[in-house]
């Protein structure tokens, strides 16, 4: 279970060095592709059920290769079942990620929780003690 906090202390550098982390990891996926919003919605989904039936297809087409028409790439086959696989475990990793980011950021927002933050500067800090999670930035 992850560790829950009141409080999270960012600094200025703190977050440079995370988008900095994350820009390094972004440059180690040649291979993502960016749809734009009309080709994303055109686009199916691939979910855990499809890629059940992937691997099933796979574990079928490697028992009965005698089947197969004869062009069939068994071995591209594979690595495509692999791939997809792989992605979606990136991918469940980063919706994971996401959500806490956006947990953090919601606890974050003092006037949801009733109370009011005022704004001095970059600094912000509750007004009150409703607040749930206080980001204390470095004077």
């Amino acid at each position: 279970m992850k560790k829950q906090t009141s409080s999270v202390n960012l600094t200025g550098k703190d977050i440079e060095v995370v988008l900095e982390a994350l820009k390094e990891l972004r440059g180690q996926m040649p291979f993502l592709v960016a749809l734009s919003p009309q080709q994303r919605r055109q686009t199916p989904r691939v979910g855990l059920p499809h890629l059940a039936t992937a691997e099933n297809c796979l574990m079928a087409a490697r028992e009965y290769p005698t089947l197969l028409p004869a062009n069939f790439d068994l071995e591209q086959f594979a690595d495509s079942v692999r791939v997809m696989v792989g992605l979606h475990k990136c991918w469940t990793a980063l919706k994971e990620l996401t959500s806490d980011v956006g947990d953090t950021l919601s606890r974050s927002d003092c006037r949801s929780s009733g109370s009011s933050c005022r704004s001095s500067g970059s600094n912000w800090r509750s007004s009150g003690s409703n607040c749930g999670l206080a980001l204390n930035w470095p004077k």
